[in-house]
């Protein structure tokens, strides 16, 4: 496969990915203007490890809804053949808006 139909496979993965957890994700409105990332690594069968704060939005509530909208879409599909990897390590930024 050449570079940009991997990256094309990839960036289509990972939309995927991203669809499934902010459909999960009810995120309220917070007091403050915050990104939120989570990190986790989604290996080749979709599984995933526990996701990690990387950067939190300062009220633990917050964060935990985050996370829980990550595990609940897990498992993901599996990883495309094209990647020729056997795991994805993916940071998910989640923004809270203030009201």
């Amino acid at each position: 496969k050449t570079e940009p139909e991997v990256s094309s496979v990839l960036s289509l993965y990972v939309g995927e990915v991203e669809k499934r957890i902010f459909s999960k994700w009810k995120g309220p409105l917070g007091l403050h203007d915050n990104d939120l990332l989570v990190g986790f690594t989604i290996f080749s069968k979709g599984n995933i490890n526990d996701p990690a704060i990387r950067k939190s939005a300062v009220d633990k509530n917050l964060d935990s809804i985050a996370v829980r909208a990550i595990i609940e879409s897990a498992p993901f599909p599996a990883l495309p053949e094209e990647l020729h990897r056997p795991n994805l390590k993916v940071i998910i930024n989640f923004k809270y808006v203030p009201e």
